[in-house]
């Protein structure tokens, strides 16, 4: 057996050990911590850096989180998220023109419902808006199967570390591509006109369903948990679409809302109240509105958003808002010429203006 001697020197080695161990996990923890800072700072910098050039257009999946950052403080009542056929669909200055309320487009093409929510969390870090309209075709977007909750903590990692995203800016930053557009408030003015080749009855009756992806009604879920806790309205709506939607995906969608007990909107189903006329509202061939459908259905969901969500005020006297009067003039006479060339096409195709 060890002597007095003996485990008095292991004590020591013991405390020896202990203390090393210490040092080494406070060395680990300090590296961790100074890393977070340096990602922390790398990331805002980058953002300043390439966010010079992405504010003239979209060129980049990830600009829209740029964008939404450079909007004053609290000041969206109405956020937008959606793929192309939200894009297409929702003109923030139109609902300013006609409503006086303030809104955003944070729609991307191909939008799905992990990127959706991702958009949702950035934009609630400055924003808190009154309520929330989402363009339904998104969840019609299929995940990898068992990939949701694998690519949602992706996205969170992104979010909260925007230097993993922002290589593409960087690259456009660098680049420059030589078409940047202008975009209002997330929305693109799209003056092409091609209607649909056979239109038929696409809404024709049927009992039948279409099944969305779980795991995009899983999210769906989680994000109208997220509008329950922030006290926002969540509404849903189908953008006009011959190539996109069916009576099978509206019973589909009407069942969901139902479930949910949120309000849904098919426009699909509403195009002569609308006022579509597909010879002349469609940008290519039935997949998505251009800028004259786009108007008639901002002007519908402006009615559908005030019945619905009372808290929605006109802000358009606001001094606060100004700044938003001043770019709808702009946007407004640069759409006129824009609807006037669009009217000359129209004419030359021997279409119905």
């Amino acid at each position: 057996m060890p002597d007095s001697e003996g485990y008095s020197n292991m004590g020591k080695e013991t405390s020896k050990s202990i203390r090393s161990g210490r040092r080494t996990a406070l060395q680990v923890l300090a590296f961790l911590a100074c890393l977070l800072v340096l990602l922390l700072l790398a990331s805002r910098l980058f953002m300043e850096i390439t966010g010079a050039e992405a504010k003239h257009g979209y060129r980049s999946r990830n600009t829209v989180y740029w964008d939404l950052g450079q909007e004053k403080k609290n000041s969206l009542d109405l956020l937008v998220l959606g793929n192309s056929e939200a894009f297409a669909s929702f003109s923030p200055m139109e609902l300013w023109l006609g409503g006086g309320i303030p809104s955003y487009l944070a729609s991307i093409p191909g939008e799905t419902m992990v990127e959706m929510n991702s958009i949702l969390h950035a934009a609630l870090r400055r924003q808190h808006p009154k309520a929330l309209l989402i363009e339904t075709h998104a969840l019609y977007t299929d995940l990898e199967p068992g990939k949701a909750d694998e690519l949602l903590l992706q996205q969170a990692g992104q979010n909260a570390f925007q230097i993993f995203r922002l290589h593409n800016l960087w690259k456009d930053a660098i680049e420059k591509p030589k078409n940047k557009r202008r975009v209002w408030k997330g929305f693109r003015l799209m003056p092409t006109i091609r209607p649909p080749k056979q239109l038929g009855d696409y809404m024709k009756p049927d009992d039948g369903t279409e099944p969305i992806d779980p795991q995009n009604v899983r999210i769906l879920k989680k994000i109208q948990k997220i509008c329950e806790r922030r006290g926002m309205a969540l509404l849903l709506y189908s953008a006009p679409s011959p190539k996109n939607y069916n009576m099978k995906r509206h019973n589909t969608l009407a069942l969901l809302s139902e479930e949910l007990g949120v309000p849904y909107t098919d426009l699909n189903l509403r195009t002569g109240e609308v006022g579509i006329d597909w010879t002349t509202d469609s940008l290519d061939g039935g997949d998505h509105l251009n800028l004259s459908g786009a108007r008639k259905t901002t002007a519908y969901l402006q009615r559908v958003l005030q019945a619905e969500v009372p808290a929605l005020s006109d802000k358009r006297s606001d001094p606060d808002y100004s700044e938003w009067n001043g770019l709808a003039a702009r946007y407004q006479k640069r759409e006129n010429r824009m609807l006037a060339k669009m009217r000359e096409r129209a004419a030359a195709q021997g279409l119905t203006p």
